[in-house]
C-alpha cells in the first residue's frame, strides 16, 4: 500500500508559495502556483502585464501602469468558468487556465498507458524533468491517512518536485530572481521510482509507480454535484477574498444538500464542471516555459 510520507531532506530557503496551505477546494490552483515560481520564480499570477490585458477583455476595465490589483489563480479559474467554488476537475481546464493568463509558459496534458500506467508514469516524469518542465498530478487518496489508490473517494492535485533516477534525486531546479540559495535535496531517493511531492505547504515523498496508478485526468463531481459549504474562520471575521469551503460528497447524507433550481445561496456551491476525458484515463499536467 502507498501512502505519502513527510519528507525532511529539504535544504535552502522555501520560497513562501511553497509554503502557503490552501483553504477549500484549491489544491490545484495552489499547484498552478507553485509550479509558476518554480519555472519563472515569480509569485504574481498572472504578471502585471498580462492582467491589464485580461481586466480589459473580462472585465471591460482599462488599467492604467501602476494600478494592477494581483488577480489569483482561482479568480481566473471562475471567470474562464472552470470552477465555482477554486476546485478543478478537468486537467484540460488547467491547461487552458495556464494558457490564457500565465504569461511565458505553456501546458500541456500527458496521458499515460492504461495497461502499463505506473511505468508510463514515471518515465513521463522523468522526461518531463530532463526538459526543465515542472509535472503537476491529480491523484486519488484517503484524506485521513494519506494512503493513495483508485478505491478512496478523495481527490487532490500536487506538484511533483523531483524523482529518483539511477540512485539520485532528479528535479527543475527553482528559478530564483533574489540571491538567496535555492533549494537543493540533502539526501538521496531510498527506493527505485520514488517521488517527492509538494502539498500542503509541505514536501512528501511517495512510490512514483503507485502515484501513477491513483492519477487521474478527470473526476466527476457534477452527477450528483459535490457540494461547498462556506464555513467561518474561527475567531475571525469574513473579509473580501477569505477562503474556507467544506467539501461536502452526496454520500454525506447529514449534510448533503441538493440543490434546487432558481435557489442561489451565497455560502453554498456546487460543482458543475462535465469531466471533459474518462475518468478512467491517467496522467499528468506538465508546465513548461514557452
Amino acid at each position: 500500500m502507498a501512502e505519502l510520507v513527510e519528507y525532511d531532506g529539504v535544504t535552502g530557503r522555501i520560497p513562501w508559495t511553497m509554503t502557503q496551505n490552501q483553504r477549500g477546494p484549491t489544491c490545484g490552483c495552489t499547484s498552478i502556483a507553485v509550479a509558476y515560481r518554480i519555472l519563472t520564480g515569480w509569485t504574481v499570477f498572472p504578471t502585471k502585464g498580462n492582467f491589464r490585458q485580461f481586466s480589459h477583455d473580462r472585465l471591460q476595465i482599462d488599467l492604467q501602469k501602476g494600478n494592477e490589483n494581483i488577480l489569483s489563480v482561482r479568480e481566473a479559474a471562475k471567470f474562464d468558468d472552470v470552477t465555482t467554488a477554486g476546485e478543478i476537475v478537468n486537467a484540460d481546464d488547467m491547461v487552458t487556465v495556464i494558457k490564457r493568463h500565465a504569461e511565458g509558459v505553456r501546458a500541456k496534458v500527458v496521458e499515460v498507458s492504461q495497461r502499463t500506467a505506473g511505468e508510463s508514469f514515471l518515465a513521463e516524469v522523468r522526461s518531463a524533468f530532463d526538459r526543465g518542465m515542472a509535472p503537476i498530478v491529480l491523484f486519488y487518496i484517503d484524506g485521513k491517512t494519506d494512503n493513495i489508490g483508485r478505491k478512496y473517494d478523495f481527490q487532490h492535485w500536487v506538484n511533483i518536485f523531483a524523482v529518483e533516477r539511477k540512485g539520485k534525486w532528479l528535479y527543475t531546479p527553482i528559478t530564483n530572481l533574489s540571491s538567496r540559495d535555492s533549494l537543493s535535496l540533502s539526501d538521496k531517493p531510498t527506493s527505485p521510482g520514488e517521488m517527492l511531492v509538494w502539498t500542503w505547504g509541505r514536501q512528501f515523498v511517495v512510490d512514483g509507480q503507485a502515484l501513477g496508478e491513483a492519477s487521474a485526468l478527470s473526476i466527476n463531481w457534477a452527477e450528483p454535484p459535490r457540494m461547498w459549504q462556506k464555513d467561518k474562520i474561527k475567531n475571525t471575521e469574513w473579509r473580501d477574498g477569505d477562503l474556507n469551503w467544506e467539501e461536502v460528497s452526496p454520500k454525506d447524507q447529514l449534510k448533503y444538500v441538493a440543490p434546487k433550481s432558481k435557489s442561489i445561496v451565497p455560502t453554498v456551491r456546487y460543482t458543475t464542471r462535465l469531466p471533459t476525458r474518462k475518468p478512467k484515463a491517467r496522467g499528468l499536467v506538465v508546465m513548461y516555459l514557452r
